[in-house]
């Protein structure tokens, strides 16, 4: 347990290091995004104030654009955190809904308050069940205070290498131990997480798991599919019009192709839609849309280096 600890410790600090060195243009903008936001969450055990929620904001959108930054430059997602996240409406272009798995209504700055909202929630309830165990002392230990200074400490290095502030990153009137309260309860969840892990490693064994497993097959269904993806290509010279003509002829092959009955079936049209988007085929769908040969556009679609894969199965 103090081996996982201490690895997943290292981890959180490095990814605030990193994130200090490479984003700080948008802690500007979550800076600007909280002042006047006052969003409070907790119990009567572990509480979250405006102040600390200022960091949770900042720590998720941070961590978000460095996964999803590809669709960002691609302009896939169409966000802009240069300005006003107030006054952009998520999922405008399309495929935030697609790449994000969700059907979101909202601004972008409505997006990252529930999203930011949903992961403190999940710590709350963490970090208070650590404080109500009783057979164990899930408190912080010496190492994990000591990262934490550390951490802390390359935080202040950053900040004042760029002349800024606490409040200049985190908005309000955030404090050098706003900071060091998130990061305590991130590790007294993980405390909590670490003992859930351990208790069931140490009550359940293999034989177990393998006893359960036959007396309950019926839970454990599984089937053999085939899966076809397909690259929807956006055109460096490619108009929006011309994008989403190209992404609904893609969405209507994988729709046809997923219909089919039998394994022939599937890899047949399959073959043979790759054959016409390659320009070597005809278009094998039923279609009233007219169809066959490759047009300026259809050039671009097919030879584009951005993609976007869809799955169908």
């Amino acid at each position: 347990m103090r081996r996982i600890t201490k690895a997943l410790a290292a981890a959180l600090a490095l990814v605030l290091i990193l994130c200090m060195t490479s984003c700080t243009f948008i802690i500007d903008s979550v800076a600007e995004m909280v002042k006047g936001d006052r969003v409070v969450m907790g119990n009567d055990i572990v509480s979250v104030d405006d102040k600390m929620m200022g960091f949770f904001l900042n720590d998720y959108i941070i961590n978000w654009h460095n996964q999803y930054e590809y669709y960002i430059k691609t302009g896939l997602f169409r966000i802009d955190f240069s300005k006003d996240l107030k006054s952009q409406k998520f999922g405008e272009f399309g495929f935030e809904d697609d790449v994000l798995d969700q059907n979101f209504e909202g601004s972008w700055y409505d997006y990252f308050i529930e999203a930011t909202k949903e992961q403190v929630e999940t710590y709350i309830v963490y970090a208070t069940a650590a404080k109500l165990v009783e057979d164990i002392d899930l408190s912080l230990s010496f190492d994990q205070e000591m990262l934490i200074e550390i951490v802390i400490q390359n935080l202040n290095e950053s900040l004042a290498s760029k002349g800024a502030d606490y409040p200049d990153w985190y908005g309000i009137a955030a404090e050098e131990d706003d900071v060091r309260r998130c990061y305590e309860m991130m590790f007294l969840a993980a405390n909590y997480t670490n003992y859930i892990y351990q208790k069931l490693d140490d009550e359940i064994s293999d034989d177990d798991l393998v006893e359960f497993r036959e007396n309950n097959k019926e839970l454990f269904y599984s089937a053999e599919c085939l899966a076809y993806s397909v690259s929807v290509v956006n055109g460096v010279k490619m108009s929006i019009e011309e994008y989403d003509e190209a992404c609904e002829e893609v969405r209507n092959a994988l729709d046809a192709i997923a219909e089919v009955k039998s394994a022939e079936e599937f890899i047949r049209l399959a073959e043979e839609y790759e054959k016409y988007r390659d320009g070597n085929g005809d278009y094998p769908f039923d279609n009233d849309s007219e169809q066959g040969g490759e047009t300026e556009a259809d050039d671009e679609f097919i030879y584009s280096d951005k993609l976007e894969d869809y799955r169908m199965t």
